[in-house]
Order: C-alpha cells, then sequence, then structure tokens
C-alpha cells in the first residue's frame, strides 16, 4: 500500500520539527563526504580505523580493547573485529600485559604512526575545505555547540561507556576551529 501525499506531507512536517534528526542526518552528509573524499586517496583506510589509531595515539600510543570500546561506544566484538584489521595492516599490535597475561594492550606500530602523520596532511586540507564555508564566528559557535552536545551526551551514555576524566581531556580536549591561513 501507498501513503497518501497527505500523510508524506504530515510525515515530513514532523521531520521538519525534529531538529535533532536532521542534526544526525547533516552530520552524515558530512563524514559520507570526507570518506568519500579521503577514499580518492592511495592507502587510505576507514574512517572508523583512523578515528581508532588516532584515539590510540592521543592515549600516549596504547590502550586495552575495553578502554578502546568506551572511547569509541562500540562493543567489544565491533572493536575485536576493528584491532583485527588494524593488526593485519600493520598498523597497531597486540602485546600481552607483563602483569596480567590474559590481557593485553593495543600498540600503535611505527607504520600507524607513519600513517596517521601521511593522513594528517589530507585530514588539513579537508578541514580547511570545510571551514571555509563558515565565518570565524559560525566556526566559534558551530565548536561551542558540538563541545556541549558532546559533553552533555557524554554524561547521559551508559556507564559501561564512561570515560575518565584523561580520557575526556585527551580526546575530547577542547576543538580548535580556527579560519584557515
Amino acid at each position: 500500500m501507498i501513503p497518501s501525499q497527505a500523510e508524506i506531507d504530515d510525515v515530513n512536517n514532523q521531520i521538519r520539527r525534529t531538529q535533532f534528526t536532521r542534526l544526525i542526518a547533516f552530520g552524515d552528509v558530512v563524514n559520507r563526504y570526507t570518506e568519500i573524499v579521503l577514499r580518492k586517496k592511495k592507502n587510505q583506510i576507514s574512517q572508523l580505523r583512523t578515528s581508532a589509531l588516532h584515539f590510540i595515539i592521543t592515549r600516549g600510543g596504547s590502550l586495552t580493547p575495553s578502554q578502546l570500546a568506551s572511547i569509541m561506544l562500540r562493543s567489544n566484538y565491533s572493536i575485536t573485529k576493528l584491532i583485527d584489521g588494524l593488526e593485519k595492516d600493520g598498523l597497531v599490535k597486540r602485546l600481552r600485559n607483563s602483569q596480567d597475561g590474559r590481557s593485553f594492550h593495543v600498540k600503535v606500530t611505527s607504520e600507524g604512526l607513519n600513517y596517521v602523520i601521511a593522513s594528517l596532511k589530507n585530514s588539513e586540507t579537508l578541514e580547511n575545505d570545510l571551514k571555509s564555508y563558515l565565518d570565524e564566528d559560525e566556526l566559534n559557535n558551530l565548536a561551542a555547540i558540538l563541545r556541549k552536545l558532546r559533553d552533555k551526551l557524554i554524561e547521559k551514555v551508559s556507564p559501561r561507556y564512561k570515560l575518565s576524566a584523561d580520557d575526556k581531556k585527551a580526546i575530547f580536549g577542547k576543538a580548535n576551529f580556527q579560519m584557515p591561513k
């Protein structure tokens, strides 16, 4: 059965009143744009895998899988799969904990660090492109709004995903949305 135009218009009006749903959709457009542009570059890995490397590096180059799962708001299973792929590509290495042989840390390798260094140039170019569409006041307002949303949403997630103060500071430090030069 196909809905009537009136039913479609009614749902359309409901969508237009729900700003958060639209924010999520806009965020998805930015993510897809980023992936499409970056994938045109050689040897690019997914944004999810790149984010995992960034999180590991911002925490000193080493995290437990549980810490990475909490930081990325992902299940342990999905983090295991993510680590498997990163390790297969030589970007991270699993190392047993010397004090507890049952646990291990995920450490960035030299190849992983070099990958991030090389990708930062592409990320910087992409970021400058995205920032060029906004003036300085808009960028500052966007940064403040996103920080506020991030902080409030993190307060509401399951205790399983709660971050330590050190994790919050290292990973979500104040965003610096400066205008490109």
